[in-house]
């Protein structure tokens, strides 16, 4: 019934031979790289020295422009992935989870034998009811937000115009299950606690399935077919509720299609339930609760959550995943910001004669300075073309895991490169400070 998302941690021979297998691989590609660099300086000694500037300074770009590609994609998939779980989070699921507790039960050794669930559960309710701080309580065979609901088609029998079959999840539930979750009842009544078997079964239905169904107003009380159960081939609609999202399988889905069975009037749904309690605090005495269930002598509280964990749970993966890109995001920012520092560095200690001509032909500081950031802006220009076709390539793979938020929302591709571009600016200020600052009657005696 319950589920959770499991991180395998566990040493895995394959994964560990396919990582070595890609460090070995990167430190190929970096050494062969430096060596082949190294012949080449080697080589051309005899050179200008401008020359051989270039030559240095070729490789290192090279590779920093291809990082930099890398980066923005990471940097901007991490942007995707912050903003979709955002997204996930402003959904309205038609309910105010705030301050709402789930209470799993499940049956002590023997408990459901000779057992007669309804006043056993009207009375637990009643009690659950009366604890300090306890605004409404209610049940339901099912918790919030987990998709073991089943669905079934349903469609409207005694109206006066044809309704299409439709496919909607069905839920069984107490009364006053719309008044704890924080939702409402637009048209008809709630169920009611007592007396329900001696009426014809009732279901509520959410807005958006009665108005597939029909004129939401003028189903109340009309008749609905549900599933191929013989006890739901024919069910009085008792009230139209607002729209309730409960599943968040279909995060898309703004439209949900749920029938609300009666709980009091079907025994195959009262074994296992979970109790739902809104409370006027967030604060809730669990050792309370636990009393009030022993005390009943039938059942044990098998979990406590909030509506609000529940939600989070359900989007654990997502929230993984957006942290995990962040993490790897923040980690290239970091590299690219010390690849640029590094090259920058080299690239003033070999021009140190090169400034030194320029600033005693008249060259001022700020000339200095332009010369280096254009360096600088010239390979984020590239990197940042490069890394929003590879952000492109990619995100056919990471669809699925995004809601709301694609690679062609320009803002969020925005940031990422202002983000990058900022830590280029504070990686590159110091090296092209220095290089602004050099003393032209001692670079000029630079070898």
């Amino acid at each position: 019934m319950f589920e959770s998302f499991d991180l395998n941690i566990a040493f895995d021979l394959r994964v560990a031979l396919f990582l070595g297998a890609i460090l070995l691989l990167v430190f190929a590609i970096f050494t062969g790289a430096s060596v082949w660099q190294t012949s080449r300086l080697a080589s051309a000694e005899v050179l200008k020295r401008t020359v051989r500037t270039f030559q240095n300074g070729f490789v290192q770009k090279t590779l920093l422009a291809m990082h930099i590609a890398l980066t923005v994609a990471l940097v901007s998939g991490a942007s995707l992935f912050g903003a979709s779980i955002r997204n996930m989070y402003a959904i309205d699921f038609g309910i105010q989870p705030k301050n709402v507790w789930n209470i799993a039960l499940a049956p002590r050794p023997g408990g459901y034998r000779n057992f007669n669930p309804e006043p056993y559960y009207r009375n637990l309710l009643s009690h659950l009811e009366s604890l300090p701080g306890v605004l409404s309580a209610s049940i339901s065979h099912d918790v919030p937000f987990y998709d073991s609901a089943s669905k079934a088609v349903v469609n409207a029998i005694d109206t006066a115009q044809a309704t299409p079959e439709i496919r909607a999840r069905i839920l069984g539930i107490g009364d006053r299950f719309f008044e704890t979750l924080g939702a409402n009842i637009r048209a008809g009544e709630d169920f009611t606690r007592t007396g329900n078997n001696s009426f014809e079964r009732s279901v509520i239905i959410t807005k958006s399935l009665a108005e597939r169904l029909g004129d939401p107003n003028a189903l109340v009380g009309h008749h609905l077919r549900i599933g191929a159960d013989s006890k739901y081939q024919r069910v009085r609609v008792a009230g139209v509720s607002s729209n309730m999202d409960l599943n968040l399988v279909d995060l898309e889905n703004q439209r949900p299609y749920t029938a609300f069975t009666n709980f009091w009037q079907d025994r195959e749904l009262q074994r296992y339930p979970v109790i739902v309690i809104r409370m006027s605090s967030h604060s809730l005495d669990p050792s309370a609760v636990r009393r009030v269930v022993e005390h009943q002598g039938r059942e044990y509280v098998q979990r406590f959550t909030t509506l609000t964990d529940e939600i989070d749970n359900a989007l654990i993966e997502n929230r993984f995943l957006a942290y995990l890109s962040g993490a790897f995001g923040a980690l290239a920012l970091a590299v690219a910001a010390v690849g640029l520092f590094g090259l920058l560095s080299y690239q003033v200690s070999n021009r140190t004669a090169e400034i030194g001509i320029r600033m005693a032909l008249g060259a001022k500081p700020l000339k200095i300075q332009t010369l280096f950031f254009s360096q600088v802006a010239k390979l984020l220009l590239i990197g940042a073309i490069a890394g929003a076709g590879l952000l492109f390539g990619v995100q056919k793979a990471i669809a699925s895991f995004l809601f709301g938020a694609s690679a062609s929302n320009l803002s969020l591709f925005a940031f990422s490169i202002g983000l990058l571009v900022a830590t280029a600016l504070a990686a590159s200020w110091i090296p092209v400070r220095r290089a602004s600052r050099v003393d032209p009657s001692q670079a000029l005696h630079h070898p």
